[in-house]
């Protein structure tokens, strides 16, 4: 299942990547011992791309997903397919407030202009007030959401228009690189399905979970002791 526990929980986009691809791959072989080709097992997937606030590193993924799907199309054989499979964008849902969730508005907006910029097929867009009251103001915004960024902001009438930029170009190459070693170290232990049924990814995930928590930690720490300090100087 492409859209599973780890890759939903995964706060390092190069992870989820990663797992993702190798999910990916575990279809493949599959779908080439049941006599399916490639080209044909391509068009019945879906490869889903959870992104977060930052809109930078959302595009970055959304396009390295395409790249990396690409690659591991022609070592699979499949250099007739030009095309990955459905690109599924979805807003995660670890970006969202209980407790102030009209900043949540503004994050999905990110989240669906981050999918448009970068040529997703679906974008998947939470109700900002979907860990409280859960209204139909909510789920009105998260549908007209696209339809504004389409109509308005017309999105839809430029093809890739973050091509060429070196910001986002580099941080594609960089994710892209991060996520296909991820999966090559999947590989490596024996595939997607021996990796999870072992538990493997699973700790991949709680590692780097734990790992952002402490850096988080460590940065309101400080921005704690800078608060401290200038106000004190403001006495």
């Amino acid at each position: 299942d492409l859209h599973s526990f780890p890759t939903r929980r995964s706060s390092d986009l190069h992870i989820a990547l990663g797992v993702a691809l190798a999910a990916g791959a575990e279809y493949l072989r599959d779908a080439e011992r049941r006599g399916i080709s490639a080209a044909h097992a391509t068009v019945q997937l879906e490869f889903e791309v959870g992104v977060g606030s930052r809109l930078f590193e959302n595009v970055a993924a959304i396009r390295a997903a395409r790249l990396l799907w690409l690659r591991l199309l022609q070592l699979a054989g499949g250099a007739e397919v030009t095309s990955g499979p459905r690109l599924v964008v979805v807003e995660s849902q670890r970006i969202l407030s209980a407790t102030v969730p009209d900043y949540d508005l503004l994050r999905g907006a990110v989240a669906a202009w981050s999918g448009a910029v970068a040529g997703a097929d679906v974008i998947v867009i939470e109700p900002f007030d979907s860990l409280s009251s859960q209204g139909a103001l909510g789920r009105r915004l998260a549908r007209n959401t696209h339809h504004v960024l389409r109509e308005e902001g017309q999105l839809h009438r430029v093809a890739d228009p973050a091509a060429g930029s070196w910001a986002f170009e580099t941080l594609t190459d960089q994710l892209a690189a991060k996520a296909w070693q991820v999966a090559q170290e999947i590989e490596a232990e024996g595939g997607y399905a021996t990796s999870r049924k072992r538990g493997d990814l699973e700790r991949r995930v709680d590692i780097a979970i734990e790992q952002r928590m402490r850096s988080a930690a460590r940065a309101e720490a400080i921005w704690r002791s800078e608060e401290r300090r200038v106000g004190k100087e403001c006495r």
